[in-house]
């Protein structure tokens, strides 16, 4: 997915923004994670460091109960980070 040059703007590519940047700082990268997972927001990481994000968060002990949701791990890479954001009001066919 990219920019498109079309002239009218595209509510698709208006629902997604640039992820946030942790340059390999896993530790403050889980603390975000746990925030999401905790606000309920449901998650998927794409990396290739799954292993010690799994035992970053195993450390913290935290169990999917009382609206929070764990986070997808999936082993591989992306250029960048990006988020989605649906709301009730848009809808893509």
């Amino acid at each position: 997915m990219g920019r498109s040059t079309a002239y009218e703007p595209s509510l698709l590519g208006e629902a997604f923004t640039p992820g946030s940047r942790f340059g390999g700082r896993l530790k403050p990268f889980v603390d975000t994670l746990v925030d999401l997972c905790t606000a309920g927001e449901r998650t998927v990481v794409v990396s290739r460091q799954v292993s010690r994000l799994k035992e970053l968060w195993s450390e913290r002990g935290i169990e999917p109960a009382d609206g929070r949701s764990l986070p997808e791990l999936i082993e591989g890479t992306l250029s960048e980070g990006w988020s989605l954001t649906l709301t009730a009001s848009r809808a893509f066919t």
